[in-house]
């Protein structure tokens, strides 16, 4: 006989009878809230990878001003920095980016070039070295503009 749950979050299980595995129902009615997500699974991440002898990251920046935008390398870490700001009649916005990337150390850091397309997408790239010296030292890394918006 089939035994009906009191409510729904109740642990009775009308489909016990029916199945031969331990299945849950809820597991597919509900999958948003069979597990929480923690914060690395809900933010982007930078697509970022050494690929034919080259160190490549690409960055989603569309909604800033290209003038707003600074990469800064410091040590190992290459920090990306964007900041817009709107104000008008009665309302003021301020939107800002922060991602920093662990440089591998086979990734010859002097030679970092950005360049940031007309679609706002920022692409960092860099050689592999030839031989593991690594610097401890901070630069500024200068953004080249490709395909500007006219």
């Amino acid at each position: 006989m089939l035994s009906i749950p009191r409510s729904y979050f109740d642990d009775d299980d009308i489909w016990s009878p029916l199945t031969a595995y331990n299945y849950r129902p809820r597991s597919w009615l509900l999958p948003s809230l069979d597990r929480f997500l923690t914060l690395d699974e809900m933010v982007e991440k930078p697509s970022s990878m050494i690929r034919n002898g080259k160190f490549q990251a690409d960055l989603d920046l569309r909604n800033f001003d290209p003038n707003g935008i600074n990469v800064k390398m410091d040590g190992n870490t290459l920090q990306v920095n964007a900041k817009q700001e709107k104000k008008g009649d009665g309302h003021y916005e301020f939107h800002e980016f922060i991602r920093k990337i662990s440089i591998p150390k086979e990734v010859a850091e002097d030679e970092l070039k950005c360049k940031l397309d007309k679609d706002g997408r920022l692409r960092i790239e860099a050689p592999l070295k030839k031989n593991l010296e690594i610097e401890e030292k901070e630069r500024n890394i200068p953004i080249e503009f490709v395909n500007k918006k006219k």
